[in-house]
């Protein structure tokens, strides 16, 4: 090792810690209790040159990635890179644990500094005038993949490794950035939620360890899956009721999953959510789908029910209308009409007039009895035009969406087009009261707690507009969708977009029933806030 520069106390850190991350843990924060997987992890960094982790929802995913960089930092003369996603989650959440930690250190109940000197996103020790002499642990957002080069440092003299990346919110890393980051680390940490199936964050996890090619027998790829059944909370509440105990159970580890929290999450998340932000499970191939084949399989055979019912009695039925203007060439505009059992109405043509456009939603609107609040246009293709030209002509309530807007909901969807077909996936996933429907005369379904979201059992295109989706997440784990038109370039390569999916034809009946559906929720928000008796109070 070179030491020249080092300070004495630290020298005797590297000396005691630098094969020891758990006691190293224990030395500077007593009151720290380690889960098993967080030692396993730790000891895994140590040991092995790549450990990947796909973990459920709070237990701990950027507590152990701190202390893996502060552990790897503190005991060497190194280089560590840590990333995330974005900005907010490396600032907020992981340097987060970061600063923490090294404002909490103790050595005998008294504060321990460790001589570093700490600027934004970089803690630095040895003599700064040299650049050869510069170690560094940094913070860098996976944004360009020449900002991960430049890191390289030779091994120490006996073999000890210098260079530790670590990846977190894994599920969104980009191959070009791991594959830069293997060209100069000696070891890396790659740990995150699995919320999606493609990726090299799934593709090494899914190949599970991997032997090192020296033929020594350790491992070159270590990779842990931690439940929240690991949990030792879950654990020990598990065994708290078993013995026949009363009262709260005992909470061994603070700041990850309890057993309140794991049972609450159990009952009332959706399957997918469970599996994978619970469980710490990649999606099944059935998950891998926004709409699964037999959602959509359901959803046709109750549109053949629906056609059953009689017309008259849907007359006092409030129905919504969306409409996706064609953007040229061979699009067509297509027209969706929905009600609470689903799709009554879809119309497709080629409207080189636009003028026509207007007429047709006119139209529509007087033959189903829409309200302007309960029709939305796609902004895009001009159709915000169209709407303000509606709306010029008194329909003031029409809504345009701009689908690359932002979400209403930031944390579960990346964008308003993202919600917009969130929502639909929720309305067509099956639930028993749904599947109820199959068994109902057509009579019953009028009943005014029945509603589903049925489909034409024979639109073939509207149903391949939805089934070719994929069900994809990104790195803060919100949903999020292809491209419509041009592919997002990773790799060098360009992201399938829609259109591709679709052999160059444009999702014209998804989207328009993905707005229809839209406002329809728009419409029987405003029903429900209209029957409350008095005034809310905001």
């Amino acid at each position: 090792m070179t030491v020249s520069q080092t300070p004495p106390e630290l020298i005797r850190i590297w000396i005691e810690f630098i094969d020891e991350p758990t006691k190293f843990v224990e030395r500077f924060w007593p009151a720290i209790t380690l889960a098993p997987y967080q030692r396993a992890i730790l000891e895994s960094v140590r040991d092995n040159p790549e450990t990947w982790v796909h973990s459920a929802n709070e237990m701990g995913k950027s507590f152990v990635a701190a202390l893996a960089a502060i552990w790897w930092f503190s005991t060497r003369e190194a280089k560590v890179v840590t990333s995330s996603t974005t900005q907010m989650q490396l600032r907020n959440i992981l340097w987060g644990e970061i600063d923490h930690l090294f404002q909490t250190a103790r050595v005998n109940a008294k504060p321990y500094r460790f001589g570093f000197r700490r600027t934004h996103l970089r803690v630095e020790h040895g003599d700064g005038e040299q650049p050869e002499k510069k170690f560094y642990l940094l913070g860098q957002v996976t944004e360009k993949v020449e900002s991960f080069q430049g890191h390289h440092l030779k091994k120490h003299d006996d073999g000890t490794g210098t260079v530790l990346f670590i990846f977190e919110e894994a599920s969104g890393l980009e191959r070009e950035f791991y594959e830069a980051a293997t060209s100069q680390a000696h070891s890396i940490l790659v740990i995150g939620n699995p919320l999606s199936t493609d990726g090299i964050f799934y593709e090494k996890c899914r190949l599970g360890d991997q032997s090192h090619p020296d033929g020594s027998g350790r491992l070159f790829r270590k990779v842990i899956h931690v439940s929240g059944d690991d949990s030792p909370n879950v654990i020990a509440a598990r065994q708290w009721k078993k013995d026949g105990r009363v009262g709260p159970p005992p909470l061994p580890v603070s700041g990850i999953l309890s057993y309140d929290q794991y049972l609450e999450r159990r009952a009332n998340w959706p399957p997918d959510k469970v599996r994978s932000r619970l469980l710490g499970l990649f999606p099944d191939e059935a998950e891998r789908k926004l709409f699964p084949p037999d959602w959509l399989d359901l959803a046709q055979r109750l549109g053949a029910k629906l056609r059953l019912i009689d017309d008259s009695r849907f007359a006092d039925e409030s129905h919504a209308l969306g409409i996706d203007v064609a953007q040229g060439g061979g699009d067509l505009t297509v027209w969706c009409v929905v009600c609470r059992f689903g799709v009554r109405r879809v119309l497709a043509k080629p409207t080189p007039n636009t003028a026509e456009i207007a007429g047709m939603t006119l139209r529509l609107m007087k033959e189903f009895g829409i309200r302007g609040s309960a029709v939305a246009f796609d902004a895009g293709g001009g159709g915000k035009q169209i709407a303000d030209m509606l709306r010029d002509r008194g329909y003031a309530q029409i809504v345009d969406v701009e689908f690359g807007g932002a979400s209403r909901e930031p944390d579960e969807y990346k964008n308003r087009r993202a919600e917009i077909y969130g929502e639909l996936r929720k309305a067509l996933e099956p639930t028993a009261a749904i599947r109820r429907l199959l068994d109902l005369e057509p009579a019953a379904w009028r009943a005014k707690n029945l509603h589903c979201l049925a489909l034409p059992p024979d639109d073939a295109l509207l149903r391949q507009d939805l089934a070719v989706l994929p069900l994809m997440r990104d790195g803060e784990g919100r949903l999020r969708l292809p491209p419509k038109d041009v592919g997002r370039k990773t790799t060098g390569r360009c992201e399938p977009c829609v259109r591709a999916l679709l052999h160059g034809r444009s999702p014209d009946r998804g989207d328009a029933l993905a707005l229809a559906f839209f406002a329809w929720s728009r419409l029987r928000e405003r029903e429900r806030l209209e029957t409350v008796d008095r005034p809310l109070v905001w």
